[in-house]
């Protein structure tokens, strides 16, 4: 993968090697069906929004690229699903995607702040409980995260990144709040 110099670049290559170490890093610690890692990455903590067509469609082209295999499997009388393995081209490109992500830092794409910049352009009084309602929601992401048992967790550092960001978000948007009030 070749980096390029513009922020949007760059943000859009690393978000599509973020799926791609999403996927393989699964499948890597074990072969899975799509159905299985679809919902894997609907688990609270994973750290990369991959949609069902979006990860079919990347499968597809690690499959055409050698990265990984897939091979037919039932059980009993049900459907034959799909599982995808990891090839040994496989693990060589997650490696080397994995040292070049970790070595990298990119922007953020915050698009929570668009509506932000203009949150002055409201009354207060309107201001306030829609910024409250943002607040329950964010809430709501903190406590799924929580849920993610500890020894996960411990695992997987991205999670306590991804949870520290929320701690943080939701210490800000209480702050703000209390700004507007005043």
């Amino acid at each position: 993968m070749t980096i390029e110099t513009s922020d949007y670049t760059l943000v859009t290559m690393a978000n599509r090697t973020d799926k791609i170490l999403q996927l393989l890093g699964a499948i890597q610690a074990n072969s899975s069906h799509g159905y299985e890692l679809t919902n894997l990455l609907k688990t609270p903590g994973v750290p990369v929004s991959i949609g069902k067509g979006n990860a079919y469609q990347i499968l597809e082209k690690l499959e055409r690229d050698g990265w990984i295999i897939s091979s037919e499997e039932r059980v009993g009388k049900r459907p034959s699903k799909k599982v995808y393995s990891i090839t040994q081209v496989g693990v060589d490109g997650f490696d080397s995607l994995l040292r070049e992500r970790l070595a990298e830092h990119l922007p953020d794409d915050h698009g929570d702040a668009v509506s932000l910049n203009f949150l002055n352009m409201l009354p207060a009084k309107e201001a306030v409980p829609l910024l409250g309602r943002r607040l329950a929601k964010l809430e709501g992401r903190i406590e799924e995260v929580e849920a993610v048992p500890e020894e996960v967790r411990d695992e997987h550092p991205g999670i306590d990144y991804l949870y520290s960001h929320l701690k943080f978000e939701r210490k800000w948007l209480v702050r703000l709040i209390g700004t507007i009030k005043d």
